[in-house]
């Protein structure tokens, strides 16, 4: 028997692309890369618009605006709240060695932290009768109260 022929059979019944899932591998690749950048891209706005022109068409009053505000307030401070809960309890699981668990208690908080800016960044636009505030508008008038 020749040494190619042994080489032709093995490949023939072993083939690697399907052993290793390659196809498989390609398109779970491909899904990843496409949410990555569906998620992560800037949109523009579709639609652009004053704050009071927003309050027109949404038939919006001051009165439910201002309660508004107060409510996306006080979900800010109620997700900060869970945020320190969450990392001090994180910080209490990698004193006592629990990796796993920290790592998973580290995600949830920076879920909840990202909530917190979320409300907190409505919340200083309502504040402000402005939309389409930027992140440095909000950090350094919102957050460090410096003057604009």
């Amino acid at each position: 028997m020749k040494k190619t022929s042994v080489i032709k059979r093995i490949f023939g019944v072993f083939n690697p692309k399907t052993l290793l899932g390659y196809d498989q591998l390609k398109s779970g690749s491909q899904v990843i890369t496409s949410a990555f950048h569906e998620n992560f891209s800037v949109k523009s706005a579709s639609r652009q618009e004053t704050f009071e022109e927003a309050l027109l068409r949404l038939n919006l009053t001051e009165a439910e605006i201002a309660q508004r505000g107060r409510f996306m307030h006080g979900l800010s401070l109620f997700f900060l709240l869970a945020t320190l809960i969450v990392y001090s309890y994180v910080s209490y699981l990698l004193w006592v060695g629990s990796w796993l668990a920290a790592f998973t208690g580290a995600a949830i908080g920076t879920y909840t932290i990202a909530q917190t800016f979320r409300y907190h960044f409505w919340f200083f636009q309502i504040k402000r009768r402005q939309l389409g505030c930027t992140f440095k508008q909000w950090l350094y008038q919102g957050v460090l109260g410096l003057k604009p």
